[in-house]
């Protein structure tokens, strides 16, 4: 495991626990279900959120590698200016 996914899954995780962390911390006194309710839209919001974070982080500096791998057309390709 590189260090750079290695680094993308904390800073996903961390990220993901922050979301669900802020969308239940409020929830337990005002009731059984509102609490559910938070419990589910801060899970499913910490997952996306921390799994796309761990996509960016991860996943982008490889596709800028395949970018650089190009090569370069020849003059007579070239349009004229």
């Amino acid at each position: 495991m590189s260090k750079r996914m290695l680094a993308g899954i904390v800073t996903g995780l961390i990220y993901g626990v922050v979301i669900f962390w802020g969308a239940v911390f409020l929830a337990p006194p005002a009731g059984g279900l509102i609490t559910l309710a938070a419990a589910s839209i801060g899970l499913a919001g910490g997952l996306i959120g921390g799994a796309l974070l761990f996509l960016m982080i991860a996943v982008c500096p490889v596709e800028e590698k395949k970018e650089e791998k190009l090569p370069e057309l020849p003059e007579e390709y070239r349009a004229a200016a």
